[in-house]
């Protein structure tokens, strides 16, 4: 079984299967994803924030809301070999939101990034997708977002980036002392953690990251 530690306790079984009634904050830090179903029910707010380091991996995120429910996904990752990541929002009800902000760094790895929004007929519901990939040491990566859309009472977007090192900002950097190397060390770290707020989280992460 491949369970899913979420802030020391097992909720799901071997295919993470999750259910949340709660306001609800998760944490995953460097741990195997391969499949991930969660449903959120009404009235209640979800947070997770998920850091990877990933070598070789196929991640399948299943998301579905109910009314007035609200589910943010944060997640960056540093991508060595190949990294498939799916994920599928479903409304089952009216007046939610679906956030994902997605950050993420093909170090000499590939990565296909596909986001499906299935917003049915459901009324006032939110779907905004943020999705960055930065490539380096010939890393690529391709983003395939999709918004299925069937009502106009809706508010829907996605915004998608896919770059290199910034050669301003690494220029801004070097004026001020700081060499190249430090310089890209500082942007790439900046760029994984800027969608986090936890503190806790974010020294974790640097602790992991600096610098593979």
């Amino acid at each position: 079984m491949n369970k899913l530690n979420m802030n020391n306790s097992i909720i799901n079984d071997e295919n993470n299967n999750i259910i949340v009634f709660k306001d609800t904050i998760y944490t995953i830090m460097n741990q195997c994803i391969k499949t991930l179903n969660i449903e959120v029910k009404s009235n209640c707010k979800v947070i997770i924030n998920d850091f990877r380091i990933i070598d070789k991996e196929d991640t399948n995120i299943e998301i579905k809301i109910n009314s007035k429910a609200s589910f943010i996904y944060n997640h960056s990752f540093i991508n060595k070999n190949k990294y498939i990541l799916n994920i599928n929002t479903i409304y089952k009800n009216e007046e939610s939101e679906i956030i994902l902000n997605i950050h993420g760094i093909n170090d000499n790895g590939n990565n296909t990034t596909s986001v499906n929004g299935i917003m049915s007929d459901k009324k006032n519901n939110i779907l905004i997708e943020d999705i960055r990939l930065i490539n380096i040491n010939n890393g690529s990566g391709i983003i395939i977002p999709n918004i299925l859309v069937e009502t106009s009472k809706i508010i829907a977007n996605h915004n998608t980036t896919i770059g290199t090192v910034s050669e301003d900002e690494l220029s801004y950097l070097m004026s001020k002392g700081i060499s190249k190397i430090e310089s890209k060390k500082l942007i790439l770290t900046g760029f994984l953690i800027n969608i986090f707020k936890d503190k806790k989280f974010i020294t974790k992460m640097k602790e992991m990251i600096y610098w593979r």
